[in-house]
């Protein structure tokens, strides 16, 4: 077996009952409520679940119950495969989702929106990282028409100002105004940038 997830999905039986109607129903109203009940509620609401899944449901059951549930999918990959989903570049997507959303099905059909979706003021840029070469420097052409800085040490952050507010962007996605104060004051000085940079 692969792992106590899938030893239990098989050696479970299967009584026929109603199976669960999809995953949001199954996390709300099954595996997070099991955290606030004590040990015999929390064993009784597991075992009636069991009982009305099949064996691959069961299997994806107990990874999350246990936390081993990782689709394996690069970000990349999912970002890929909603752009060619919605007809939307992949980069389009990054940006949309680089700013502060709720998984609700009005902000879905925004992300996947060829208008752009109504982005955000305070939206950053996608920010590019450094990625290896597929072949040798001498390959890339003359080298005056390269382009290179320096990679410093310390983190990346983004400065947005757009309709007077400025943001400040750490590289995972969150904002840092308040970590740094003085940047964001002297960003302040800068002219606004295109409010209507959606995509």
């Amino acid at each position: 077996m692969g792992d106590s997830a899938e030893t239990i999905a098989l050696v479970v039986p299967w009584t026929g009952g109603p199976s669960p109607r999809g995953l949001r129903e199954l996390v709300e109203e099954r595996l997070l409520p099991i955290q606030d009940a004590g040990p015999e509620q929390a064993r009784r609401w597991v075992e009636e679940t069991w009982r009305e899944m099949d064996e691959r449901q069961r299997f994806v059951w107990n990874r999350m119950l246990t936390g081993g549930f990782r689709a394996g999918v690069s970000r990349q990959t999912v970002l890929r495969a909603l752009g060619e989903f919605a007809g939307v570049e992949a980069a389009a997507i990054a940006h949309r989702l680089l700013a502060p959303w709720e998984p609700t099905a009005e902000f879905f059909r925004s992300l996947l929106s060829s208008d752009g979706g109504g982005a955000a003021v305070s939206r950053p840029y996608p920010f590019h990282l450094a990625c290896p070469l597929d072949a040798m420097p001498e390959t890339l052409g003359p080298r005056q028409h390269w382009c290179a800085e320096w990679k410093w040490d310390g983190i990346r952050v983004q400065a947005v100002k757009r309709a007077g507010s400025v943001f400040l962007w750490s590289r995972g996605g969150e904002l840092i105004n308040r970590a740094f104060p003085e940047l964001a004051a002297a960003a302040a000085g800068l002219p606004d940038g295109n409010p209507a940079v959606s995509t």
